[in-house]
This record gives C-alpha cells, sequence and structure tokens, in this order.
C-alpha cells in the first residue's frame, strides 16, 4: 500500500474525496477521474446495485483499477442503514430500521443485526458503512429522521448505537456515526433546504453531542 508521505498533492486530495458514478459498471468517465485525479473512494446508490452478481462485480472492478491507480485500498461506501434507508438490491436481505430494533430494547439484537448487515455488505465488496444514524429524535415535525434513530433520548441512542458499532466492527466493516453534530431536533428536511439548531454548546452536550461523544470513545 501506498504511504501518505510517498504521494503527491493530487494523490493526497484524491484519498479525501469520496464520488459516485452513473451506472452499474465503471464507465469511462469514471475510470479518467481516476487515472486524471486519483479519486480514492466511491460511494454507491441504489441505481448501482441490480443484484448481488452485479454488486460484486462492480465493487471488484473498482477496488482493482482504484489499487492500480492510486496504490490504495479505497473505501467502497454504501448508506444502507435498514429500513427506509436501504440501498442493496432485492436479492439481498435488508436490516430493519433502527427504530424497529431498538423497540425490542435489547442491544443485543442491533449488535447481531449489524453485524449480520456488515457481513452482506463486506462479501459484496463493501467495505464502509454510512450508519448508523446517531441523531436522537427529539422533533415529531422532523421529516426525515423518525424511525432512522434508535429513540428520542440519548441513553437510548448510546445504547443501541454502541451495540451497531460493535457489530460492524466485528463484521470487520467500517462505519460513521451522522448525522453530526445531530439532526434530531429539526423541521426540515436537508436535501430540500437548510436546517438550523439555534441552541448553545451546553445544550448541545446536554443532548445531541452525547452519541457522538460516545463513538469517538468506541474509536468509530
Amino acid at each position: 500500500m501506498k504511504r501518505m508521505e510517498e504521494m503527491n498533492l493530487t494523490e493526497k486530495l484524491g484519498q479525501m474525496i469520496l464520488t459516485g458514478l452513473p451506472g452499474t459498471e465503471v464507465d469511462e468517465a469514471f475510470a479518467e477521474l481516476v487515472r486524471e485525479e486519483k479519486i480514492g473512494n466511491v460511494i454507491l446508490f441504489q441505481y448501482n446495485q441490480q443484484n448481488a452478481e452485479q454488486l460484486r462485480a462492480l465493487c471488484s472492478s473498482l477496488r482493482q483499477m482504484i489499487e492500480n491507480e492510486t496504490g490504495v485500498t479505497p473505501l467502497i461506501a454504501s448508506d444502507e442503514e435498514g429500513g427506509v434507508v436501504s440501498r442493496l438490491p432485492e436479492d439481498m436481505g435488508k436490516m430493519p430500521s433502527a427504530m424497529a430494533l431498538a423497540t425490542l430494547d435489547d442491544p443485543e439484537v442491533v449488535y447481531e443485526a449489524a453485524l449480520w448487515s456488515g457481513q452482506e455488505l463486506l462479501g459484496v465488496g463493501i467495505n464502509f458503512v454510512l450508519a448508523p444514524v446517531l441523531d436522537i429524535n427529539n422533533n415529531l415535525n422532523n421529516p426525515v429522521i423518525g424511525v432512522r434513530s434508535y429513540g428520542m433520548d440519548a441513553e437510548t441512542v448510546c445504547k443501541m448505537g454502541r451495540a451497531a458499532i460493535c457489530g460492524y466492527r466485528d463484521a470487520g466493516i467500517l462505519c460513521a456515526g451522522k448525522h453530526f453534530p445531530g439532526h434530531g431536533d429539526t423541521a426540515v428536511d436537508t436535501h430540500l433546504d437548510f436546517a438550523l439548531i439555534q441552541k448553545g454548546r451546553a445544550e448541545l452536550k446536554e443532548l445531541e453531542l452525547q452519541p457522538f461523544e460516545m463513538a469517538i470513545q468506541e474509536q468509530i
């Protein structure tokens, strides 16, 4: 693997970028982006994923091409939270939503679900999951978090979020807690508009930041 001190500026910048591609296989425009700009990481959306066989082939070709051009194994990422936010094709299993899992009040269930989901992802070549959601669902007018959250209080979200992190880790897959610094107490879908939370540092530390502090302790 190429070391950071061996890279030129373009190669270093390429390692900081994660981008998508338009179809179900590597196209020439994406290949040129990797060759010329040394882009090091990829995110796959639903339109990139037809079935498990195609997805496995796509991840394999992405990994081989990017490793050849950059000397570094790429992050191949997916927004596979489970529930309503699932990108995997229909012939692969899907995890229930965070809220559905949390209603059982058993961190072991959350752990097992994340372990299984991580193994499914790794089995087709995805090594980075953009989950778990660590937002606290404390605003009932929130149009975008809802069932994606483990709960309405910091204790529940920390407990279940930690279990998920451990499950992904034991599956051998990287994960990312989101959406820092907290998207739960908004009434706006930030895919569509700008959301502003008017809270001071002390208020954030009492609630929104606690799950992210837990995630840092877990070395996410």
